[in-house]
């Protein structure tokens, strides 16, 4: 039995969880572990998040669940939903007009030929309380999704992806990181001398 420890007190600072499609039969996703940079004014700004990605971001549709924000300055992101659907070009929209500060939350990217209803036929993606995202291994909520953007209480942000380039940017972007798997394997317990390495 595997018991993992999670993190309780990283210094404000950003968990990116990067993910990337694997040569075997499963989906392995490699992570990234970012801490605090120095130049932000904290990292669970949605804006400074997507604009990493830079034009990439309006390719998709965006799914934002699970949310509590400091602010709800817009009616397309609006308090108490359980969740909004929306198109690249209206995410960066808000975005651009609206600095918002996502405490906990789901902000997760599927192709622009994917509705709602398919998206829909599947549990919502959640943050607070989910422990899947410290197993050494990593999997994204929904098998639909390219990318999975998840504040943590205000203080660490994942990002799961199944693009190498969307791994190369989040890294290149935040030099002081480590792997996220290589993180979760650390904090993992082996209870009773058994495990899987």
């Amino acid at each position: 039995m595997i018991m993992l420890i999670q993190p309780t007190s990283i210094c404000t600072g950003i968990l990116i969880t990067i993910s990337a499609l694997a040569e075997r039969n499963d989906l392995y996703m490699k992570g990234l572990i970012i801490h605090r940079q120095n130049n932000c004014n904290y990292f669970t700004n949605l804006t400074e998040i997507i604009d990493v990605m830079g034009d990439i971001a309006l390719e998709y549709n965006w799914l934002i669940s699970n949310y509590e924000c400091n602010v709800y300055p817009s009616d397309q992101i609006p308090f108490r939903k359980q969740y909004v659907w929306l198109t690249g070009r209206e995410l960066l929209s808000i975005l651009e007009e609206h600095e918002i500060q996502f405490i906990w939350g789901v902000v997760t990217a599927y192709s622009s030929n994917i509705v709602p209803n398919d998206v829909l036929s599947y549990p919502l993606p959640f943050a607070d309380g989910n422990t899947a995202f410290w197993q050494p291994e990593i999997t994204m909520q929904n098998p639909l999704a390219e990318i999975e953007i998840v504040p943590w209480d205000a203080t660490l942000v994942l990002i799961i992806a199944k693009s190498e380039e969307i791994v190369d940017k989040f890294a290149n972007e935040y030099v002081n990181s480590d792997d996220l798997e290589t993180y979760n394997r650390s904090h993992t317990i082996i209870k009773d001398g058994i495990g899987d390495d």
